[in-house]
């Protein structure tokens, strides 16, 4: 029938066009897409354009200027470099694949950055001769032409949600909070001098409560979302492993390259350890004087408590007030072998 004509039983039909071309375009009369979701975009940095290009467009992607707020503007020119930079070193889990372009970026600069932490560069020296950053630079080129020799046989780049890319990605997290944590360290230190504060205060408040946010959102996030016997579980076994592991870990380690740790322990580093024991007593306590499952709202509270009279204290004996005369004497050096 005639687009304008009359239909059956008399009655005018509506007039449509054949080919709405601003609906096409995304016109007005576009609806398409609006109930979905935006979905992140991928990386485009592809081999086939031109480097400058390229490299332009992958930060235009990264940046994504248009998405941020006024705060974000303000501390761009901070945030943006680093965020670049972290970019290069470790891929961003996401939708789609990564391009050929950023793959083989990053098969170069991934490993640069890991052999390049602090204490390698040694390592290789007393183990090679010659420069270490000759043999840094070799292995980050071998594993960028390997790469590009496995991409260019491939229609397109790896997923970026692949098992590869997300175990890369923890691996150089780890990298970037080693090399974050030993410059807040080391920050923590310098005021510590300036102000005349002793390095086991500063651990034991300012850097313990540092460490502990990401752990108290993380674990309020799970419990939030209904999984409140994981949150529980990770609140006990993330200082189990630091005590455990890391500073296991660490001990192996300076002994290896330095030797015995000589330490003295002190009524403050003592009292550290009688309130861990302390606490996981009353946690225990608790939980049994209950008699179910749950963990009532009061011993929340009286923990909290029990926190901030153990900290009073802390601080007491760290001034001196209290606790004046050291609990373990000193042994001949003055220091007891680790």
């Amino acid at each position: 029938r005639d687009a304008g004509g009359e239909g059956e039983g008399g009655v005018k039909a509506k007039s449509e066009p054949l080919f709405d071309l601003a609906s096409q375009k995304g016109g007005p009369d576009d609806i398409k897409g609006t109930h979905v979701s935006r979905a992140p975009r991928p990386i485009n940095l592809a081999v086939t354009d031109h480097a400058q290009v390229g490299a332009l467009r992958w930060v235009l992607d990264e940046v994504r200027w248009e998405d941020k707020g006024a705060l974000e503007k303000c501390f761009a020119p901070v945030t943006v470099p680093i965020q670049l930079v972290m970019t290069l070193t470790m891929p961003v889990i996401r939708e789609g694949n990564l391009s050929k372009g950023y793959t083989s970026a990053l098969a170069f600069f991934a490993p640069l950055f890991f052999l390049s932490t602090p204490g390698t560069a040694p390592l290789l020296a007393t183990l090679l001769p010659g420069s270490p950053w000759m043999y840094i630079a070799a292995c980050a080129l071998l594993v960028c032409a390997m790469t590009g020799a496995v991409l260019s046989m491939e229609t397109r780049g790896p997923a970026a949600a692949c098992e590869g890319a997300a175990l890369l990605t923890f691996v150089q997290s780890v990298v970037w909070m080693h090399l974050a944590a030993d410059e807040l360290v080391l920050c923590i230190d310098a005021l510590g001098k300036v102000a005349g504060i002793s390095e086991e205060f500063l651990g034991a408040t300012v850097l313990a409560w540092g460490n502990c946010v990401g752990d108290l959102m993380s674990n309020l996030a799970v419990a939030r979302a209904g999984q409140a016997p994981m949150a529980i579980a990770a609140c006990f076994a993330g200082p189990l492993f630091n005590l455990l592991v890391g500073l296991s870990a660490s001990l192996v380690y300076v002994n290896f390259v330095i030797g015995d740790v000589r330490v003295q322990p002190s009524n403050s580093m003592l009292l550290l350890l009688a309130g861990s024991v302390a606490s996981l007593a009353a946690c225990v306590v608790g939980m049994r004087a209950s008699g179910s499952s749950e963990l009532p709202k009061p011993m929340g509270w009286a923990l909290i408590g029990f926190y901030a009279a153990f900290t009073a204290v802390y601080v007491l004996t760290e001034m001196g007030a209290v606790f004046g005369e050291p609990w373990v004497g000193s042994t001949e050096g003055g220091a007891l072998g680790v």
